[in-house]
């Protein structure tokens, strides 16, 4: 009967690493009950050929059992299907080599007559939480090499602490038990305090992928607001021109009968200045549309009208560009913080200038991003693309360009920031990498 819960606790186990491992490698195609039912008959299969003690039905069991899982339940080729179903394997079968070799090379023969169900368990759970180990580092390899949507990261890969803490942990249990003559209710609690350590390292694994995917919702809802929020300030700046144009032309006759007296006194000059300053006035600008993308025309608007405020002269030079590819969520983010950067550094100083370039290089599938900003002085640098921000509490900014670098890195591009001393401008270079 205690074999019997040991191996239970252990398939169910391995049935949850695999839910883990193979929800951040492939996209799921079926309903959660399909999936639920599926894992269920899967596993109880291989729950019950454990019990005939053949290494070999045993293997056979877990590699058909799990192809059917992979290639029915996701998105996957047969081959695709083989692979990990292979590489599930090769790591369940090294776990189970290395915990022996923690453990002293210790084998379990239910006819031996010192053989102990303490160390029997705990042996189990050793192994169960080096195939956790294992597979949290695959996962991370190939989400970062196949750039999923749903990757692991820096702050991920911290959490293999927590079951490498637990391996060490759970190994003083087994010497303890082993070097010790126990009594069966110490046993229990060994048993029970095992289980629960790797329980709890499931727990923490999922709760920080649970907040993770609340975190990317809450961010979805914000950047769309962000976006909703730019288009009614460009529709409020088109509806405002639209009036003044209606003004304009009510005051036209007025402006033609004025510039006509000015003629007839041969004031020439002053002819010039008055029709000059007519056509600078917003009423006869055409309505701007500086991209090919929407949703960046909208953003770069709101700039426009910010820089003038702040008499910077923004220039854009994106007519031939097409950005099409990247998210909006992602164009949002880039640049709004590259032009925010740029409009703080060159806000107070005289004949300010922002250039935003944006060219298309199609033979090297890339994307070049320029932008080219009046700054007083050199920014200090203290890690890579990242500067000590000038504001009064620096230690509580640079977020902005960490958001920058992430989107770099997501499109597989790069980001060479400099600053031009004798011309006092900063300048940042960004090539990001597209699929054509």
């Amino acid at each position: 009967m205690s074999t019997a819960i040991t191996y239970l606790i252990a398939y169910i186990t391995e049935a949850l690493i695999a839910y883990y491992y193979l929800c951040h490698i492939f996209e799921s195609k079926r309903s959660a009950n399909n999936i639920f039912f599926t894992y269920t008959l899967v596993y109880g299969v291989q729950y019950l050929c454990s019990f005939s003690h053949i290494m070999v039905l045993n293997t056979i069991s877990f590699v058909i059992t799990n192809f059917i899982l992979i290639y029915f339940l996701y998105n996957s080729s047969v081959f695709l299907s083989s692979f990990h179903c292979l590489i599930m394997t090769i790591m369940m079968g090294i776990s189970e080599l290395l915990a022996a070799n923690l453990l002293g090379s210790i084998y379990y023969d239910y006819s031996y007559a010192d053989f102990r169900y303490v160390l029997f368990v705990i042996y189990y759970l050793i192994s169960k939480t080096l195939y956790f180990i294992l597979l949290l580092f695959i996962t991370h390899a190939f989400t970062q090499k196949q750039k999923s949507n749903i990757t692991l990261g820096k702050s991920s890969i911290l959490l293999t602490i927590m079951p490498i803490l637990s391996l060490v942990v759970m190994l003083s249990y087994f010497q303890i038990a082993k070097d010790i003559s126990l009594s069966n209710k110490h046993e229990l609690y060994i048993i029970i305090s095992c289980i629960c350590i790797l329980v709890i390292n499931i727990l923490i694994i999922w709760l920080f992928e649970y907040t993770k995917n609340k975190q990317k919702t809450i961010l979805h809802l914000e950047l769309e607001l962000q976006a909703h929020a730019d288009a009614i300030q460009y529709n409020k700046i088109l509806e405002c021109q639209d009036e003044e144009q209606k003004i304009l032309i009510h005051d036209m006759k007025r402006h033609l009968q004025s510039i006509m007296m000015l003629s007839q006194n041969e004031n020439f000059t002053q002819v010039n200045e008055y029709i000059e300053n007519l056509l600078a006035t917003p009423s006869l600008s055409q309505t701007y549309k500086p991209t090919h993308n929407k949703h960046l025309n909208l953003l770069l608007s709101k700039y426009i009208t910010l820089c003038k405020a702040n008499n910077i002269d923004f220039k854009i030079d994106a007519q031939n560009t097409n950005i099409d590819y990247m998210a909006n969520e992602d164009i949002t983010a880039l640049f709004c913080n590259l032009i925010d950067n740029a409009i703080e550094a060159a806000t107070s100083i005289p004949n300010a200038i922002i250039e935003l370039k944006i060219v298309d290089k199609k033979s090297a599938s890339s994307t070049i991003i320029t932008c080219v900003n009046s700054c007083r002085t050199a920014p200090v640098q203290y890690s890579d693309n990242l500067f000590i921000s000038q504001k009064k509490h620096p230690d509580k900014h640079g977020i902005g360009m960490r958001s920058i670098n992430k989107i770099v890195k997501k499109y597989s591009g790069t980001m060479q920031p400099y600053y031009d001393d004798i011309e006092k401008k900063f300048h940042t270079i960004i090539v990001l990498q597209y699929e054509q």
